[in-house]
């Protein structure tokens, strides 16, 4: 496993993955903008020992934008095919999380109560009222079941059944 080491490093020295193909639109490096200026930096950017960004490309962008002249960095030594390897897990492992989302939004309820807005979480108030609006009609409508579905109704429903090979009856 390739050793981790923690540093401080001059944006204007770090330089994107040539492979990187996540793109970071305006919305989220607005959002990751906020939250830098809330919160601060909280996780380090992975770099290669050249400076070149394999994990954190969307906070480098923002930090710059905030007009940062610092990062911190944590400095990854392995080979090539092991830098890929982490510019790849550290875009896609999280996709392969599940969210619950009626905790998630009372999280939200709760952290806009705290704050007195959701400024820095990727999260805007107009979003998440419109979701919590969707959460509780599904809770009224006992969830995703189709209207054309029919009600059950045991009324005229054949139970008894015959095999057609052997005749057994259930």
């Amino acid at each position: 496993m390739a050793e981790l080491r923690t540093e401080t490093r001059l944006i204007a020295d770090l330089q994107a993955h040539p492979q990187n193909y996540r793109a970071h639109p305006p919305e989220q490096v607005s959002a990751i903008k906020a939250s830098l200026t809330r919160l601060g930096q909280f996780r380090a950017v992975v770099v290669n020992t050249e400076d070149t960004i394999l994990a954190g490309h969307g906070v480098v962008q923002a930090a710059q934008e905030l007009g940062w002249t610092e990062i911190t960095v944590h400095v990854f030594e392995g080979d090539e095919a092991e830098q890929r390897l982490v510019m790849v897990a550290d875009n896609e492992l999280s996709r392969k999380a599940e969210d619950d989302e009626q905790e998630l939004h009372a999280l939200l309820k709760q952290l806009t109560r705290d704050f007195g807005s959701l400024a820095g979480t990727g999260w805007g108030e107009e979003e998440h009222e419109a979701r919590l609006k969707e959460l509780a009609a599904e809770g009224e409508s006992g969830g995703n079941i189709p209207e054309e579905f029919p009600e059950y109704d045991p009324e005229g429903m054949n139970f008894e059944h015959a095999c057609p090979k052997c005749g057994y009856e259930w």
